[in-house]
């Protein structure tokens, strides 16, 4: 599975075997809230408040997962399955896949008992152009895994502004 980011990185789409499967779309450039449809439901991600570092992502209206971003931790996603079910949480770990001067990394989503559940190789392609792959080691899920990759993309975002920071 492939998950392709427009150019602007307003809009994606995931291929599965070179046919669009779903997308979605951040609706507000200054908002980092993020809105997707699968299989006739609509999901929501958003912030919990203006300040904060925690999101949820909600489907028709209904909370089905909390994130959080704490700054040199892991990353963690509270799931649920269904509406009534209690939450799962969920670890997301990165590592650099060719070693360390490379921006190539593979990121890893691991369940409570340590087991993974998604792995997502994030390369980059003539330095600039994004490749990333997905695989699920359990069964799919595809809102945990744009949750995953919401996170993935807010921890770049903030790496992006630090680094530009310290070099400006």
């Amino acid at each position: 599975m492939q998950f392709i980011n427009s150019q602007s990185k307003r809009k994606f789409k995931v291929l599965k075997d070179q046919k669009e499967f779903f997308f979605g779309v951040q609706p507000n450039w200054y908002s980092s809230r993020i809105e997707f449809r699968f299989e006739d439901k609509s999901f929501e991600i958003r912030k919990n408040n203006f300040w904060g570092t925690s999101f949820e992502c909600l489907i028709n209206g209904l909370i089905i997962a909390e994130m959080s971003l704490i700054w040199r931790k892991e990353n963690t996603i509270k799931f649920k399955e269904k509406i009534d079910d209690e939450f799962q949480e969920y670890q997301l770990r990165s590592k650099r896949s060719k070693g360390w001067l490379s921006p190539d990394k593979v990121y890893t989503l691991t369940n409570k008992l340590n087991s993974p559940v998604l792995k997502i190789n994030f390369s980059y392609k003539k330095f600039w152009k994004e490749e990333i792959h997905l695989e699920f080691i359990d069964k799919e899920n595809y809102a945990l895994m744009m949750c995953a990759m919401f996170i993935i993309r807010q921890r770049q975002d903030a790496d992006g502004a630090s680094s530009a920071f310290a070099a400006g």
